[in-house]
């Protein structure tokens, strides 16, 4: 942590909101969205998203998961996706997000260089890993039971400075880079966007920013990654930090 963030991750943000306004709506999707894995929508509030989250955490922590090790999600932009990162976030545990899209020899490569423990998909997706070689990874659906971790984990908790998550390039010039981005990373890009919109609010004469944003999640916003750099600076705002490219492959 620092005096500017009061939070050690992602998942310390989520629950300090949680504990503040547990009735409070944090996923929302109307039936209008049609989406095919929730037909009717969905409102689900920070409180019961936080005992869903206790609950997964508990699971991985009696598996061994903890900081050092890495669990890729094939989980698609849905309220599991979020689960899980969260989970794993409390413990100090890196994810891999996975396009649900990727071609197995994509997949393969990701799962080799990231070393990940673990793969888990939503039922849905596990046909795109039919023909990829999942290596050390393990895979498991979001039904399944979570087998013991295999890397040497130094703790199970988060620490500001350390990896939250481990995301790919597009690959347009080779192969994909993994870019290694810190819990820091989440918070001060939450940090920014929340800073946007409270600005817009006061160009609007709406009410007191702290008033606006108090209970907004720091991860909530931090999903969104650095598209906007180009035009943060030429606004002049701060830029958030870069990430650490992965040069290699942990021993």
């Amino acid at each position: 942590m620092s005096p500017e963030f009061p939070y050690r991750s992602p998942s310390d943000a989520f629950m300090a909101s949680a504990a503040r306004r547990p009735d409070a709506p944090f996923l929302l999707a109307p039936a209008s969205a049609q989406l095919p894995y929730a037909p009717d929508g969905f409102d689900i509030a920070y409180g019961a998203f936080k005992a869903e989250i206790d609950r997964l955490r508990v699971e991985y922590a009696a598996a061994g998961y903890g900081r050092g090790a890495r669990v890729a999600l094939l989980l698609e932009n849905r309220p599991v996706f979020f689960l899980h990162w969260l989970a794993l976030n409390a413990l100090g545990v890196s994810i891999v997000p996975i396009n649900p899209d990727i071609r197995p020899d994509e997949l393969s490569f990701q799962l080799e260089l990231s070393e990940a423990d673990l793969l888990v998909a939503t039922p849905d997706r596990i046909q795109v890993t039919k023909d990829a070689v999942l290596g050390r990874a393990r895979l498991i659906d979001t039904d399944g039971h979570i087998p013991s971790c295999q890397s040497e984990v130094a703790a199970q908790q988060p620490d500001f400075n350390d990896e939250c998550a481990l995301l790919f390039t597009s690959g347009s010039t080779g192969k994909p880079k993994g870019c290694m981005l810190s819990n820091r990373y989440f918070l001060q890009v939450a940090d920014w966007y929340l800073a946007q919109g409270a600005r817009r609010h006061a160009a609007a004469g709406s009410r007191d920013q702290s008033d606006a944003f108090a209970d907004v999640p720091h991860e909530r916003a931090g999903l969104q990654r650095g598209r906007d750099d180009g035009a943060r600076r030429r606004r002049g705002a701060a830029r958030p930090l870069s990430c650490q490219p992965m040069v290699a492959v942990r021993g």
